[in-house]
């Protein structure tokens, strides 16, 4: 049903987004949305906690990045449309990945969903990213990891769709179409921006965060310290292009470098 609707209408269709409604509607979608964030307020000190607790306990040093970090710095919580909760991690291998997806569901975490990198990216590591959902409630923890990259650390958003280089990332979820070479997106903050990490109180715990967050929220969303409604600002993200060779490169995307539709429907 969801391929059939992403196949059939596109953003600049005149229904686009009275039919987006009724879909979402009948899917459950708004409920699911409602019951996530009243759930993040709720509990999400308690599953934050648990995640950290297992990340501790096996020597890997998580920090508070997206969404979650733009809460404590703004907000000194959780942003209250957000479902969901961000950690970053640096430089980690697979081994390391491994042992994480091991302690995450001894701790009542299963997994919900990983993204792999592949090609020339594979050089850096094997996931960008790692996701886990916790049994006990709609609430999931995203591990974002961040490799470094010449004098930056840089988080790479590669998608693939039947072995088809497919740009699905966050630019892009409103329309399911095909873009010409280019695989994903990145953003890339100078090392200084991120380590050493600072250390501060978030909802009662003791949480990492960059060094500099405020240049990291910056980076990331442009105007940060003012809610800007159903809307990303990305005014640094990057094209990534990979070449028949399999050589990538990053190019700019100023088309986007203002008010980015957001994938999902919550204000930032």
């Amino acid at each position: 049903m969801k391929r059939w609707f992403v196949n059939t209408f596109r953003s600049d269709c005149v229904f686009y987004f009275c039919v987006k409604f009724l879909y979402q509607i009948y899917s459950g979608y708004h409920y699911r949305q409602w019951s996530r964030r009243r759930n993040l307020q709720k509990i999400g000190p308690l599953v934050l906690g648990r995640a950290l607790e297992v990340c501790h306990g096996i020597g890997l040093k998580p920090f508070l990045t997206w969404g979650t970090l733009l809460g404590c710095c703004r907000e000194g919580g959780f942003i209250r449309n957000d479902f969901d909760i961000d950690l970053g991690l640096l430089q980690v291998d697979s081994s390391q990945i491994k042992i994480l997806r091991i302690r995450m569901e001894s701790a009542d975490f299963e997994l919900r969903k990983e993204c792999l990198l592949h090609g020339s990216f594979c050089q850096f590591g094997k996931h960008s990213m790692i996701s886990f959902k916790d049994k006990h409630s709609p609430l999931w923890v995203d591990f974002d990891i961040y490799f470094l990259y010449k004098d930056s650390f840089a988080y790479f958003e590669l998608k693939t769709k039947k072995n088809e280089l497919v740009e699905k990332t966050r630019l892009n979820y409103l329309r399911g179409e095909l873009t010409p070479h280019v695989a994903g997106h990145a953003f890339f903050y100078k090392t200084e921006v991120l380590v050493p990490f600072k250390k501060m109180k978030f909802l009662g715990l003791d949480v990492f965060v960059p060094a500099q967050s405020k240049s990291f929220l910056e980076l990331t969303y442009g105007a940060w310290k003012k809610p800007s409604g159903d809307s990303y600002d990305l005014p640094y993200i990057k094209h990534i292009y990979i070449s028949e060779d399999g050589d990538f490169s990053f190019k700019d995307v100023p088309e986007y470098s203002n008010k980015v539709p957001t994938p999902r429907t919550y204000a930032v």
